[in-house]
């Protein structure tokens, strides 16, 4: 698993959508490993 990088300094709408993505990545890997209600 890659290292969470720290959100990027410039505010940008498209820096945070990508963050967002990247997050949504980690979120859905976290739930396929853990189920769902212990993730919940």
């Amino acid at each position: 698993m890659q290292p969470v990088k720290p959100p990027s300094p410039q505010p940008s709408p498209a820096g945070r959508e990508r963050e967002q993505v990247a997050r949504r990545g980690i979120d859905f890997c976290l739930a396929t490993v853990i189920p769902a209600p212990a993730y919940a």
